[in-house]
Order: structure tokens, then sequence, then C-alpha cells
């Protein structure tokens, strides 16, 4: 559920930019929102990271563990 909630709030998140992109803001304010929409999509991407790396070590360790009382 958190994948979701964090892919929909990137999604309105861009679609905010696109339309601050497309009115006359001034640029700072369009360099600010740009730095705040790639930390959302590497925060997601960190967490997809590590779980995916967590999953793995758990897996190794629970094989390892077989194949020791084996």
């Amino acid at each position: 559920m958190e994948y979701y909630d964090a892919y929909h709030a990137i999604y309105r998140a861009h679609r905010i930019h696109i339309t601050l992109l497309q009115s006359p803001a001034n640029n700072q304010y369009r360099a600010t929102f740009r730095t705040i929409h790639l930390q959302d999509t590497l925060n997601i991407i960190l967490s997809k990271t590590s779980i995916f790396f967590a999953g793995t070590i758990l897996l190794y360790s629970l094989f390892s563990l077989a194949l020791q009382n084996y």
C-alpha cells in the first residue's frame, strides 16, 4: 500500500510540475520543484532496492541453514 501511495504522490507532483512549467513561473521555483521530484523518485528506488537485498540475504541464510542441517 505504501508503494501505491508513493507512486501516487510522485504522479501528483509530476502533474503539478508540468502545470508549473507551462505557466510563466520563475526559474528558481522550477528548479526547486524538480529537485523535490527527483528526491521522491530516488527514495522509492532505494527502498525497493533495500527490500530486494534484504530478501536475498534472508533467502541465502535460510538455504545455508538448510544445507548445514542436511
